[in-house]
């Protein structure tokens, strides 16, 4: 009867180590999360937040190109990106570093386009650079 206690006693000892390993290779969630807010965090770090002037936003592309190019006619000096986000088209213009910034050629066009907004973007630092 001793052997056979000692046996079942270390048959537990062993499945009790098993269960232990098992659940230490799997990620507890709370770590999983965790390691998905840094690697957010990190890519928030390599980015500045930029503001845009969006010219125009319309799901009909003809429009877009239209006003792309009346845009070029009116304001040559200014360069015009456009963006398809399904089903909307955006032309927007212009990389400030500051509002304030912004507002001075934000009032040129809000002449000519009323419906023109500012908006804010997040772009690696290299893409400022891009213009």
């Amino acid at each position: 009867m001793g052997s056979r206690n000692v046996t079942r006693s270390l048959i537990i000892v062993v499945l009790c180590g098993l269960s232990i390993c098992a659940k230490a290779q799997t990620t507890p969630a709370s770590l999983a999360s965790a390691e998905q807010r840094y690697d957010q965090y990190m890519a928030d770090k390599n980015q500045v937040t930029i503001y845009r002037i969006t010219v125009l936003l319309t799901r009909d592309r003809r429009i877009m190109e239209s006003t792309r190019m009346r845009f070029y006619a009116e304001f040559p000096e200014m360069k015009l990106e456009w963006s398809y986000d399904q089903p909307y088209y955006a032309l927007r213009t212009g990389k400030y570093i500051t509002e304030r910034e912004a507002w001075a050629d934000m009032t040129k066009i809000k002449e000519k386009y009323p419906n023109a907004i500012l908006s804010n973007e997040r772009i690696k630092p290299s893409a400022y650079f891009d213009q």
